[in-house]
This record gives C-alpha cells, structure tokens and sequence, in this order.
C-alpha cells in the first residue's frame, strides 16, 4: 500500500488505512481517492480564495488605498453562480468519495462546514452529523442564500 498521507498545495490529508483494507481497495481506487481529495482541495482554496479576495479589496478600500488595478484577482463574493458552481463540484467529489470506498451516496454525509470559507456553525453540524438537520448561517458567504442540501 502506498503512502496514507496526502500532501497538497500545503495541506495534509490523513487517509484511514484500516478502512482502506477493509474495502479492499486496490492501487488503481486508492489514487483515484487520492485525486479527489486532491480535487477537493482545489475547489476549497478556489472558494476560500474567493472569500479572502473580497475581505482584501475591504481591507484595501478601508485603508484608502484602493486602486483600480488590485492586488488580487477582482472576484466578489456576490458571484453566488459561480459559488453555487463549485459548490455543486465539491458535492460531487465527495459522492466520488463516497462511490470509491464502496460507501451509499448520501449528501448527509458531506461536511460542508468544513470548507474554510464556510461561517455555518462547525460545532453544532458536527455534533449533528450525520444528520439532516444541519444549521446554516444566514451570513455564510457560502451557504447563506445558496442553501446546500
């Protein structure tokens, strides 16, 4: 078996080898794992990016120095398209997720609340999970609008 530990854009993912032998997973479904979680990552920083390009340009606009050429690429939290669109993405890496590991594909499973963008209360929805009555937050760049269920 190949390394269980994922390093990535600076993260770390720590794959649970006891349930990748029990599953039986073989070379070929271990790494497609490994490139969803890869996935994943992608789509969280692309949103989180999102989120930290809007709090800048505030910072920026606070501070007087706003110019018409920023720093950062012009992104606003307002795109709730795009963020439905990558939202919907990480949805369906986490049902790829699912599928490989021989799990149901179940949304209730997905931690949404995990994104690092995401406001909604992490304590209250991980002592909720698995669960179908997770909480939102109104102020969720995220989620607050974009109802993810």
């Amino acid at each position: 078996m190949k390394n269980n530990i994922i390093t990535y854009k600076g993260r770390k993912i720590v794959l649970n080898k006891r349930l990748i032998d029990d599953k039986g997973l073989d070379e070929e479904m271990f790494d497609k794992i490994k490139e969803l979680h890869k996935k994943a990552i992608d789509i969280d920083i692309i949103l989180s990016n999102k989120f930290l390009r809007f709090l800048y340009r505030i910072v920026l606009f606070l501070k007087g120095i706003f110019s018409e050429t920023p720093y950062l690429m012009d992104i606003s939290i307002n795109d709730k398209e795009t963020i439905k669109h990558y939202l919907y993405e990480w949805m369906i890496v986490q049902y790829g997720l699912q599928h490989s590991c021989g799990f149901m594909l179940d949304k209730k499973y997905h931690k949404f609340w995990n994104l690092t963008a995401c406001t909604c209360p992490k304590m209250d929805n991980d002592d909720r999970w698995p669960n179908v009555n997770y909480v939102y937050s109104d102020d969720c760049h995220l989620h607050g609008g974009i109802v993810y269920k």
